[in-house]
């Protein structure tokens, strides 16, 4: 009976752990051939040179990353990239540091995909009739809620940005033009692909194969040293078990 359910439990969270991997590969490796350094350099020369106007688009990236690559992707790799960028253009990073982080939690309420503690209720929701459109039309007002309460709280702290200007576009980064423009699109399928419906860990593991090859051809060296979570998905499936 216990391996019964262990089993059960196995093939329960199987696409989820598969999601996991895949979707920590697809973001380090977007991050190696210059995806989130590209668009977070394209914000900074499209503001205008107002530090508002920079902080809402920068916003709306992390909440677009958060939404469609999950809220580690936000937390950890967009927060570097925010305190680069605001190092170069010599503004305070405190405020993009505080979005990064604080919107890798209330934007990864919106998608199943957004959250690894969504997938996980999602898995029970569908004994309920839940299923990932039912979930996206009942999360979504709340999630906007939570996202507006948060960027209202953060300009709140900073009145200053309303009103300051900087002065010095950041230097774009060197990059593969060819590899950055493949990492680019793979990129733009993968959130509507997710937003559709389509089973994650099927997306996730597409997207990250495409630009694992496409990198290997091009840019090899940039998958030296690769971090894949292979502990945290080895023991979340181990307390999932357990639990079970």
């Amino acid at each position: 009976m216990l391996i019964d359910v262990a089993l059960e439990t196995v093939g329960r969270i199987g696409p989820i752990v598969v999601f996991l991997l895949s979707a920590a590969v697809l973001a380090e490796v977007s991050d190696r051939v210059g995806v989130f350094d590209a668009v977070a350099h394209w914000l900074a020369r499209h503001a205008r040179h107002r530090l508002l106007v920079l902080w809402l688009l920068f916003s709306a990236y992390a909440v677009t990353c958060t939404v469609f690559l999950s809220l580690d992707t936000t937390a950890v790799l967009l927060t570097p990239v925010a305190l680069a960028v605001a190092t170069q253009i010599d503004v305070p990073p405190r405020p993009f540091a505080l979005t990064t982080l604080w919107i890798a939690n209330t934007g990864s309420l919106l998608l199943p995909v957004s959250n690894l503690t969504n997938l996980l209720a999602l898995t029970k929701f569908g004994e309920l009739g839940i299923d990932h459109g039912a979930y996206v039309r009942l999360a979504f007002v709340p999630g906007m809620v939570c996202i507006a309460s948060t960027l209202t709280l953060i300009l709140a702290l900073h009145p200053r940005m309303a009103t300051a200007r900087y002065e010095v576009d950041p230097p774009p980064e060197p990059h593969d033009a060819r590899l950055l423009q493949i990492g680019m699109a793979i990129c733009g399928v993968v959130g509507p692909a997710f937003a559709v419906g389509l089973a994650p860990w099927a997306v996730a593991t597409s997207a990250a194969a495409v630009l694992l090859i496409a990198t290997a051809i091009r840019a090899p060296h940039l998958l030296r040293s690769l971090p894949i979570p292979w502990f945290m998905a080895a023991g979340f499936g181990v307390l999932a078990v357990a639990v079970a």
